[in-house]
């Protein structure tokens, strides 16, 4: 890479990516492949960053390509574990990320986007063994930071991810991903405008964020008495696992079922009705309550409006 104009733009792509701005970095990538064509490299890098912005059809293209020219760069495999991870073939996602791994074992990346996919299929002992090795080896890294954060902030540590949190964006104050995570704090400490104040910083940098939109319709849930009760439960949910909350569900079900018949046995009906309509409508209302939720967040990306200096 000898053209002074190219290399720019390669120091733009990467400012970009360490603020978490994947739409720049995007641009700036694909600037650099109009130049050169042929570098996996760049294919891979755009790849990564055409997942984080959910086009994964584009995504798939780049990784294919950068693997076909340099099927010995963990920076391939690492793309195209990025993008069968987004696609939710999470036996091709590890299998790609531990051919990173097994390329370049003490590359911190490679054990963050393991970590992550980890937590995905409820591993999260591994998880938390990922992440905080990927921490370890590059503790100057907000990605790294951000990604424990997140896991720990999931599992109830609040603490642990804020001081995570905090870190970060001392490290890159502008870090999209960094931002978010900091609003999630606050927003579970009960602080709901500075909460707001970091998801709105988090929009200024990419309105088009999912982290920060799903932020923004957190927050909206949080100050809503209706959506507020669905928030608090999904919240829990995250925070035992899903194993745990499907055993709690079960037995919630026991104990109506045993309350109602419980009550007929008795010779009191009409409280056993009342038990089955208040059972109906917390099945409603766990129903309902995701489709409400993501009507908040598409009002939400429909009420921010771009100004001159946001």
């Amino acid at each position: 890479m000898s053209d002074p104009g190219t290399r720019q733009l390669w120091a733009e792509a990467m400012a970009a990516l360490s603020q978490g701005n994947h739409r720049r970095a995007i641009e700036s990538l694909r600037r650099v492949l109009s130049a050169e064509p042929d570098d996996s490299e760049a294919h891979a890098l755009l790849a990564v960053c055409l997942v984080d912005a959910h086009r994964l059809s584009a995504a798939g293209t780049e990784a294919k390509l950068a693997l076909a020219a340099t099927p010995l760069s963990p920076l391939s495999h690492l793309a195209m574990g990025q993008v069968s991870f987004a696609r939710r073939d999470f036996p091709k996602a590890e299998e790609s990320f531990r051919s990173a791994l097994e390329l370049e074992p003490d590359e911190s990346a490679h054990h963050r986007r393991l970590g992550n996919l980890f937590l995905a299929v409820g591993r999260r002992e591994e998880a938390e063994s990922e992440l905080r090795r990927a921490l370890e080896l590059d503790p100057a890294a907000p990605e790294n930071l951000v990604a424990l954060g997140r896991h720990r902030l999931e599992t109830g540590a609040v603490d642990e991810a804020e001081w995570l949190a905090r870190e970060s964006l001392t490290l890159s104050p502008a870090n999209q991903d960094a931002l978010v995570l900091m609003g999630a704090v606050l927003l579970r400490r009960g602080d709901v405008e500075n909460a707001r104040e970091h998801a709105i910083w988090a929009i200024r940098i990419d309105p088009t964020d999912r982290g920060a939109l799903h932020l923004m319709g957190a927050i909206k849930a949080k100050t809503s008495w209706f959506l507020g009760l669905w928030w608090r439960y999904n919240t829990w949910c995250s925070e035992v696992g899903s194993k745990n909350a499907a055993v709690v569900l079960l037995g919630a079900f026991i104990l109506y079922r045993f309350l109602t018949q419980f009550l007929v046995d008795f010779d009191r009906p009409q409280g056993a009705e009342l038990v089955s309509y208040a059972w109906l409508g917390i099945c409603i209302y766990s129903w309902v309550g995701p489709g409400i939720f993501q009507r908040e967040l598409q009002k939400e990306l429909q009420s921010v409006q771009l100004r001159k200096g946001f």
